[in-house]
């Protein structure tokens, strides 16, 4: 690897790095989900294995071989490298642009005075709270601190929004870098890589939406039924958009719930209590949210207050 190294300069060094991506990216996500130990990173992991996934059954299915040039036995279409640190950049993309994007909306709402969906009407620090002089007991300077307050407040808030969609796109930016580097090492055809980037950005987009919730155009909903689309309707979005709320909330609401009860549930050896109250309440869980059936599809188990979803 010395010798690549020194053959290469610093460009065969940077294509060193990048080939060992798949083991560095897996390591950090592993690293990722034991420190912050929430649900939200165990969903996101389990995004990376569905994304690699996808793509070695694929590979199994087309059965398309490498360049000439590739050193390895396996098939090429699509590229299970490129798939996975796609999902990667796509995911991550999404969260911090959705965090750049919070924040601009409350800078947004600040300045014409409406509170901002994600943010309790009640708070005292949002800046829409400086209004005018009466506001400070009619003491203008008092209202002049008041304003510069606002405007720090709005430039810490614009710098967070830029910092944080600056991020996001260094994530798109190493993932074409990585899907780049496949290429340029010959282990796969460009289009082997590219219909791997399609796809773990595909199964990036979907699978952060399924946890954050989506935005569709209603013209395009015509098929989904008056009650439901009032139902997920945002009251801040246009009438040209639908949103559709994600689980992630719902998920994280019981996971702790969950996870106490699979303890009592191991304490006891009881196999019962875990259906019960875990496996019923979540496949009825299914049924209502990803399905949308209003009854639920398997009847009986504990009674509600014990229900955890």
């Amino acid at each position: 690897m010395i010798k690549m190294i020194r053959g290469f300069g610093l460009g065969g060094f940077f294509l060193l790095l990048l080939r060992e991506t798949q083991v560095i990216v897996t390591a950090l996500t592993f690293v990722s989900i034991l420190y912050l130990r929430s649900i939200h990173s165990l969903w996101f992991g389990l995004g990376t294995l569905i994304a690699t996934g996808t793509a070695k059954v694929l590979k199994k299915l087309i059965r398309q071989s490498r360049p000439i040039e590739s050193n390895k036995s396996t098939y090429g279409m699509p590229s299970s490298h490129s798939s996975s640190i796609s999902y990667f950049g796509v995911y991550l993309f999404l969260y911090y642009w959705l965090i750049g994007s919070l924040f601009r909306e409350e800078l947004i709402s600040s300045r014409s005075g409406r509170t901002p969906a994600w943010i309790s009407s009640d708070s005292s620090s949002l800046p829409s709270k400086i209004l005018s002089p009466s506001s400070f007991g009619g003491d203008s300077k008092d209202f002049q601190e008041g304003l510069d307050h606002h405007r720090v407040q709005s430039e810490a808030m614009i710098s967070y929004s830029i910092m944080n969609r600056l991020i996001g796109l260094s994530f798109i930016f190493g993932a074409g870098c990585v899907c780049w580097s496949r290429v340029k090492l010959g282990h796969h055809t460009p289009i082997q890589v590219i219909v791997g980037a399609l796809i773990g950005g595909l199964i990036g987009w979907i699978w952060f939406g399924i946890w954050s919730g989506f935005r569709l155009p209603r013209s395009i909903l015509t098929s989904t039924s008056p009650s439901m689309m009032m139902n997920n309707r945002n009251e801040h979005l246009s009438s040209d958009w639908v949103r559709f709320d994600g689980l992630g909330g719902s998920i994280e609401s019981n996971f702790d719930q969950s996870v106490e009860l699979l303890i009592e549930a191991w304490k006891m050896r009881d196999g019962g209590l875990v259906w019960d109250g875990l496996g019923r309440p979540l496949i009825n869980f299914i049924g209502h949210k990803l399905l949308g059936f209003k009854d639920d599809l398997i009847a009986n188990g504990l009674p509600d207050g014990a229900m955890i979803m």
